[in-house]
């Protein structure tokens, strides 16, 4: 018969249960290892410890080849992205000439979303191109009092930026550093280096399939992209928190790590776009309601020929009635803005077959049945059920006046033709 201690250490082996000495020897140890400095960052993140006038910081830095591939999507792809595309998906011409090589790619990691003064960035993530490579620095302050070490190479760095791409940066990243700089009496105008923000250029393309627009959404659903051993963003502030008061850096390395891929995606979902921009289209592999909110983007660039191809292919490929009802609205919108009457006729016409209750499509009908066909019999048909349409919808006293007048108006015509000789 075995001995009970025997039994007892197998059971302690099969349950993982330790005894009160035993959490209390190794709580103790990691204790002696923290106070030892063996759990700081320099020894969990691979970097090093730069320092320069204003102090000391830490700095990870990597290099990678500007043909890796995040998800569908190599970093290299988006150095053949053209100003044309760069003012249509950020529907600012100003980026035409926007410089994708010397970009930097923002990212930073902060105590609080609130922002304000009280707010710190205690990760700046930058990436960029130079030469064959993709240069990843991640600028991590280990205490509040390394902020202006921290900032000092970050100033230089913006300072010799063509521009800067972030998701969300107008709202958030941006407004925070440049009241970081303030704080620290560093004169960096941030807001004078063109800006691409790819969170309005996601909502713009990918909004109306995946509703969703947060970045994490967008590199999962748009790029293919599957995270292993990422954080929850909320969770990342307390993370900080708790390295300050233990100096315990292991739960950091997934921080540095998601920020990694953020930098990454911000890459993989400006190439996304710009293969849905610029690719063929007997190439393009986009879904019907990627390629509607391209028709939409064209539309309104003004590029009607485009956007009623894309209006049409996508209502083709099928939707749901309230997409499709858009889909045609967008193609006859087209149509009408190219002179091509009867063909938007044709349209509208399809549109309040299969949409009785659409009031819009019927003023287009009677539009164009009195001032281009001159048959103003059934343009009067046309209004007159147009307006019995109406009564039954909540369409406001504007709108209904409106149709008021425009079928009083075609009366009044038919009357003096009535009356002539």
């Amino acid at each position: 018969m075995e001995p009970v201690s025997d039994n007892i250490s197998r059971l302690k082996e099969l349950t993982g249960v330790r005894s009160a000495r035993e959490v209390f020897d190794q709580r103790a140890d990691e204790r002696a290892r923290r106070a030892a400095g063996e759990f700081e960052i320099e020894q969990v993140v691979a970097g090093t410890i730069v320092k320069n006038d204003s102090g000391q910081f830490f700095l990870s830095t990597h290099r990678l080849p500007v043909t890796l591939r995040h998800g569908n999507a190599a970093l290299c792809s988006i150095q053949q992205t053209t100003g044309d595309t760069l003012a249509l998906i950020s529907n600012d011409q100003e980026l035409r000439s926007l410089d994708l090589q010397r970009a930097v790619f923002l990212d930073t990691e902060t105590t609080g979303l609130a922002g304000g003064t009280g707010t710190y960035a205690f990760l700046v993530g930058v990436g960029y191109f130079d030469g064959d490579d993709f240069v990843l620095h991640q600028y991590f302050m280990r205490d509040y009092d390394e902020e202006e070490a921290m900032l000092l190479p970050l100033a230089e760095l913006f300072e010799d930026a063509g521009a800067v791409v972030t998701y969300n940066g107008k709202g958030f990243d941006i407004p925070l550093l440049q009241t970081r700089f303030i704080t620290a009496r560093r004169r960096v105008a941030l807001d004078e280096i063109p800006h691409l923000d790819l969170l309005h250029v996601a909502r713009r393309l990918w909004r109306a399939r995946l509703r969703d627009c947060s970045l994490a959404n967008i590199e999962r659903e748009a790029l293919g992209v599957t995270r292993q051993g990422d954080i929850a963003s909320y969770l990342i502030p307390q993370l900080y928190f708790d390295y300050l008061r233990t100096r315990d850096a292991r739960r950091l390395s997934a921080v540095f790590y998601h920020n990694q891929q953020d930098i990454l995606s911000l890459v993989g979902v400006l190439s996304r776009a710009d293969r849905l921009v610029s690719a063929p289209p007997d190439l393009r592999d986009a879904p019907a309601l990627d390629l509607l909110s391209l028709a939409r983007l064209y539309f309104r660039h003004r590029e009607y020929h485009v956007a009623e191809r894309l209006a049409s292919e996508a209502y083709d490929l099928g939707l749901d009635p309230d997409s499709a009802r858009l889909a045609l609205y967008v193609l006859a919108l087209s149509l009408k803005r190219q002179h091509r009457w009867e063909e938007a006729h044709n349209v509208w016409r399809r549109l309040a077959q299969h949409w009785p209750e659409d009031v819009g499509s019927r003023v287009e009908m009677a539009k164009h049945l009195e001032h281009r066909q001159g048959d103003l019999p059934q343009a009067l048909s046309v209004c007159e059920e147009m307006l019995r349409i109406a009564a039954s919808l909540d369409i406001g006293e504007p709108r209904l006046g409106e149709l008021q007048y425009r079928l009083a108006r075609i009366e009044c015509k038919l009357a003096r033709l009535d009356k002539s000789p």
